[in-house]
């Protein structure tokens, strides 16, 4: 019976029934049953009820993706998208960031909305002793959500703060990837190419040398700058190609 199954899920949703399984994974579920606009009122209030009480992002990033399929009304958008800017305004970390502001995008944020969610990003940016993994997920986020010139020059300061400093080839890439997508002036573009360029000059990771080259290729490279990493990509190819040789040829030419 349509009723009693959907009678077990929202026991389930809630936390009353014993199958486990999490509000997004169930949610969807009713939606395979042939229900009814009350059905789908009823889970919709099931999710919204404590996300509209979540003082945490806990469970919010997976339970925003399901009320989003279950055809919400514009009251239930605008509780969704309180919900969602109210914990980024009080989360201090940025694990779930992204998927909170991809669940932000989902319920057609007004323009209002999106200023009140670039300014809590833009607060956590300019904060003291913010690491450089948090800088760059909080700028990727600002990125998409439309920044003013002002608020792009606001984060790209951060990237290029964080940027000087890293000496990881792979967050390098990732900080200054972002910084290319807010519009940077000539200047910040040359900073972000000598560092990508020197993390290229030391890592020998091949993988991670053609993601510093992509990188590189979107911050407009001068001719000698491109001229310098092909160099380095040949002298590294014929480096790995000796080094292959010695482990693999010179052994059995020796026997």
């Amino acid at each position: 019976d349509r009723v009693l199954v959907l009678l077990s899920l929202l026991d389930q949703i809630t936390g009353r029934g014993s199958g486990g399984q999490a509000p997004a994974e169930l949610s969807g579920k009713p939606a395979q049953l042939d229900t009814t606009t009350e059905d789908k009122r009823l889970v919709r209030k099931t999710l919204l009820n404590p996300l509209t009480a979540r003082r945490t992002s806990s469970g919010a990033a997976e339970d925003l993706p399901a009320l989003a399929q279950l055809d919400p009304t514009a009251e239930d958008g605008h509780l969704a998208r309180q919900s969602v800017l109210g914990v980024l305004a009080r989360e201090t970390g940025s694990g779930e960031t992204r998927q909170l502001a991809a669940a932000l995008a989902q319920f057609h944020p007004t323009a209002q909305d999106k200023r009140q969610a670039r300014q809590t990003l833009l607060n956590r940016l300019t904060a003291h002793q913010r690491s450089s993994g948090e800088t760059w997920r909080l700028s990727a986020i600002l990125a998409h959500l439309g920044p003013t010139a002002d608020e792009k020059h606001q984060a790209r300061h951060a990237l290029l703060d964080q940027l000087a400093d890293t000496t990881d080839s792979l967050m390098a890439k990732d900080l200054a990837g972002t910084l290319a997508q807010l519009n940077p002036i000539a200047e910040e573009k040359q900073k972000a190419r000598r560092k990508v360029a020197s993390r290229l000059a030391r890592d020998p990771n091949r993988q991670i040398a053609r993601w510093l080259i992509g990188v590189l290729a979107q911050l407009d490279p001068t001719a000698h700058e491109k001229h310098s990493a092909r160099n380095t990509l040949l002298k590294r190819l014929v480096r790995e190609n000796d080094e292959w040789a010695s482990r693999r040829v010179f052994p059995i030419m020796s026997q």
